[in-house]
């Protein structure tokens, strides 16, 4: 069962990072996953009844924000890895990226990734991504609770 879909991220979410349903899907699970990590699978095995549209929309937005969040990190990472790299003659990389030239006398200078921007760390850091996919489900789905009155975010005792 897909929490989402398409039709939905464009129409009721208002998103426009996915441009199509093929582009969307393997984010989608990928959200998905991560949700049902966060909540334990709460939602997999308990669920409120489909009638419950609020109920519904909370985890099909919130599962939009995780998927365009990932997407984005996806594609910052990619960047990274793709840009500026400084390469050797034998195709190994060195590891620095080029963060401005001037052609007149040749002069290069190398950034070393250092960033306080909050995509970077995320990029860098598995344990900033759950941590930032976490606050976005807590700002979806703190006190909601599955058919046996437990709360989704509740992690036991």
């Amino acid at each position: 069962m897909s929490y989402v879909d398409f039709e939905y991220y464009q129409t009721k979410y208002g998103g426009s990072l996915f441009e199509s349903k093929e582009d969307f899907a393997p984010y989608e699970r990928k959200a998905e996953r991560r949700i049902n990590a966060i909540t334990s699978n709460r939602i997999l095995f308990y669920s409120q009844p489909e009638s419950e549209d609020s109920w519904w929309d909370n985890i099909k937005d919130c599962t939009c924000e995780i998927a365009e969040l990932l997407k984005n990190v996806s594609e910052y990472s990619a960047a990274v890895n793709n840009f500026g790299v400084i390469s050797n003659t034998d195709g190994t990389v060195k590891g620095k990226m080029i963060k401005s030239m001037t052609s007149g006398s040749e002069s290069v200078s190398y950034d070393a990734g250092a960033s306080s921007s909050t995509l970077v760390e995320i990029a860098k850091s598995e344990m900033a991504l759950n941590s930032k996919c976490y606050d976005i489900a807590s700002n979806y789905l703190t006190g909601m609770v599955d058919s046996r009155h437990e709360n989704l975010l509740y992690m036991g005792v």
